[in-house]
């Protein structure tokens, strides 16, 4: 039961307006669109999903023991590697796409784009906010193919729906990855297919975050009584600490994704978002901060929120008070995971690299 409770929790979503259009041509639809419209859900319902992800993971914490450990050996924990941060200097290749209009993925936190890929009840805030984060620090894009890759057709729906995945899920698995035929992620995820790998690999990511995060909470539990109550930063009294580590992620060129707990005004309920950090803004005189987030319950143009956060370290969501903000479990072990592998990825690939993560 407090498994079940946790998973709600981290996964429940706040209301949003429909979708606005965004501008961007329609189709005239086509065998395409008939592949995707006909594609089966990955499974019955979110819950499904989640509980298969979580078994999974169970049986894989030797492996994730003997990763961790290699990592130490190697000198490549997070904490090893900002011992040296002009290594972060290689995300700075590509942060200038958290500021572009086309390094957002096309669908947000609700409607029918996710409900078809997997019916939900609880919204996929993780998987949307883990998702674009990956996608805007490994995705390289090739939109002319110059380096001619085998793109399957429009008339091969499914044979293209599999050329693209694979891709996606190099970046799922923290691997830099090319993308060819699309200039940006706002493309990629407004063709039917691309849009298709895309929603399922978000779902698919809000499972194996989910379950991830809840083996290792377990574990923490079984070891150390319960962390439930201990866990992340109270506002009004770590409120210096939160923006020590929010300030000290930034300055290494990459966003941060935290989460936040949020009292809801009935039955005295909590539910969990999770959003990416782009900015924090200097401490002011009041002693007050303000911290802006990539909010993936929003559409594109709204997708840009700033939170205010007081002097006694108050703050709100949506006109929701907010209990505890902080870093998301592992994000540090995901960045250094990412850091090495797009060492290895530029030294095979330099061009993308000296280009700033697309040739023309």
């Amino acid at each position: 039961m407090i498994l079940l409770l946790f998973l709600v929790q981290l996964s429940s979503h706040a209301q949003v307006p429909a979708p606005l259009p965004i501008g961007l041509p329609s189709h005239t639809p086509d065998v395409q669109d008939h592949f995707v419209k006909n594609k089966k859900p990955l499974a019955k319902h979110q819950d499904v999903l989640l509980t298969q992800q979580f078994f999974k993971h169970l049986m894989s914490i030797p492996w994730y023991v003997i990763n961790c450990a290699r990592a130490l050996m190697k000198g490549e924990t997070f904490s090893q590697l900002t011992e040296e941060p002009y290594r972060f200097e290689l995300f700075n290749i590509l942060h200038d796409r958290n500021h572009q209009h086309g390094f957002n993925l096309n669908f947000a936190n609700h409607g029918d784009e996710i409900n078809t890929v997997c019916p939900n009840k609880h919204g996929v805030c993780q998987g949307l906010t883990n998702l674009d984060r990956r996608m805007n620090m490994l995705a390289y894009y090739d939109p002319k193919n110059i380096l001619m890759a085998k793109i399957p057709s429009k008339t091969q729906p499914k044979e293209k729906f599999k050329f693209y995945e694979e891709r996606v899920n190099l970046i799922r698995k923290g691997k830099p990855a090319i993308i060819p035929g699309f200039e940006d992620l706002l493309e990629f995820s407004s063709d039917p297919i691309g849009a298709k790998v895309l929603q399922e690999a978000v779902v698919k990511t809000w499972a194996s975050e989910n379950a991830t995060i809840s083996v290792v909470t377990q574990v923490l539990s079984a070891a150390h009584g319960n962390v439930a109550d201990t866990e992340g930063v109270n506002l009004g009294v770590g409120t210096a600490e939160l923006y020590k580590k929010l300030k000290a992620r930034l300055s290494l060129h990459y966003n941060p994704i935290v989460y936040l707990t949020v009292g809801l005004p009935v039955n005295d309920g909590k539910w969990i978002h999770v959003m990416q950090v782009l900015d924090v803004a200097p401490v002011g005189t009041d002693g007050s901060f303000k911290i802006t987030f990539k909010d993936p319950n929003m559409q594109i143009d709204w997708r840009k929120q700033t939170l205010d956060v007081d002097a006694k370290g108050h703050a709100e969501y949506l006109g929701l008070p907010i209990g505890k903000i902080d870093l998301m479990p592992g994000d540090d072990m995901e960045i250094a995971q990412f850091l090495i592998n797009t060492q290895k990825f530029c030294l095979r690939y330099p061009i993308f690299c000296i280009e700033g993560g697309k040739i023309d």
